[in-house]
């Protein structure tokens, strides 16, 4: 083989090996989200989250450089942020801008799931199936910062997380019980 066919062959594999490596990590959000029916049996979740951190978006090399950065690490969140403002200059009145730019991102809302943003302070909202509520997660690189259990009839289920650590008992239960510890009774 000649050395510029070499050449081309190791430049194909380092670029085969780069989109690989893109899809895989980063680019998984341009992947097609599942199909929340086949999820129906699993039981709802409700998870809130704090709206994401925005590169600096001042016009020089800097902002440029941290927005282009953003869009190659995080590019869920650069995906949401182009569809909020492409709603947002189209003045729809929306109930839920939050879920309408998810169902643009292709996430679908069936009966009982439902997405919000907005109060004080600024959280997202998001009722849906554990397992696309977990590829929103890694879709848009967001960590839950409560998770409730959703019941049959839209009301909360005790969650078995605070059940297991005990975080569920009062201040005074738990500071009764160490302190009987503490004394050897």
């Amino acid at each position: 083989m000649s050395k510029s066919a070499k050449g081309w062959v190791a430049l194909f594999a380092v670029a085969l090996f780069l989109t690989a490596a893109y899809l895989i990590t980063f680019g998984r959000c341009f992947l097609p989200v599942p199909n929340p029916n086949k999820f129906a049996n699993e039981a709802l979740e409700f998870r809130m989250y704090s709206p994401f951190a925005l590169p600096l978006q001042s016009h020089d090399f800097e902002g440029a450089y941290a927005r282009s950065k953003w869009r190659f690490t995080r590019p869920g969140q650069a995906r949401l942020f182009a569809v909020s403002q492409r709603l947002s200059q189209a003045n729809l009145d929306l109930d839920s801008p939050f879920q309408k730019c998810l169902e643009e991102l292709g996430y679908t809302f069936p009966k009982g799931c439902r997405a919000s943003g907005g109060g004080d302070p600024p959280s997202w909202r998001i009722t849906h199936y554990p397992s696309v509520l977990n590829r929103i997660e890694r879709d848009l690189s967001l960590k839950p910062n409560y998770i409730e259990g959703v019941g049959r009839g839209g009301g909360s289920l005790p969650n078995p997380a605070l059940q297991r650590t005990g975080a569920s008992r009062s201040a005074s239960e738990t500071n009764q019980q160490s302190v009987a510890a503490g004394s050897g009774r």
